[in-house]
């Protein structure tokens, strides 16, 4: 374990003339940032395109077209499924970025990335079908990270994706989930239940 204790003294020299660690995890923080940036817009369009397909579904019920509507309610249904894993990364790596910056002001390098770079090896894997111009950014991010530890003397533990996650990234990544649940019904509505009857029945055969 180690843990870097530093005086008043040491904080501002480094806030002055930072190390060259320093400046990679102001870079890596940096990075990490814009792509949370552009998970937020990502979800934007999803919730737009969510709003439009739901409005489409509510006018083919109300025209009787239930096989017309369940193909949007299905469309929604797929976007919802993504739109929560990305929510769940936005908020994941909301919270890294805060860890790492906490880390950078307090000297913990060694002690508290382990968790961090888990989190954001595991949200890498998640978006790399999804939006894989932003995993690709996590992989600089991951792979950066990596090396500030080993350059200032640490032992990697539990970051490899075939590993099992650290119990911090597991609470983060747990509390990540239950938030974008929330955040999820209130950004995507429920739909109205679909039709059912014999008319339904008719006209999606």
């Amino acid at each position: 374990m180690f843990r870097e204790r530093r005086s008043i003294f040491q904080r501002v020299r480094e806030a002055i003339s930072p190390t060259p660690l320093r400046k990679r995890l102001t870079l890596s923080i940096h990075r990490l940032n814009v792509q949370v940036k552009r998970l937020e817009g990502t979800l934007r369009r999803m919730e737009a395109k969510d709003r439009e397909l739901r409005d489409k579904c509510v006018k083919a019920q109300m025209q009787k077209d239930f096989a017309r509507a369940t193909m949007y309610a299905n469309e929604c249904a797929e976007i919802r499924k993504i739109a929560k894993i990305l929510l769940t990364s936005q908020i994941a790596l909301e919270r890294t970025s805060i860890r790492l910056e906490t880390i950078q002001e307090f000297g913990d390098f060694l002690y508290h990335m382990t968790p961090v770079i888990n989190v954001v090896g595991i949200m890498r894997d998640q978006l790399e079908g999804i939006v894989p111009e932003i995993s690709r950014e996590l992989a600089w991010v991951n792979e950066s990270l990596e090396e500030i530890v080993l350059e200032a003397g640490g032992v990697l533990e539990g970051t490899a994706p075939s590993e099992e996650p650290t119990e911090e990234a597991k609470r983060i990544l747990e509390e990540a989930a239950l938030l974008a649940d929330q955040k999820l019904k209130e950004k995507f509505p429920e739909l109205p239940a679909l039709g059912s009857g014999e008319d339904a029945k008719g006209k999606v055969a």
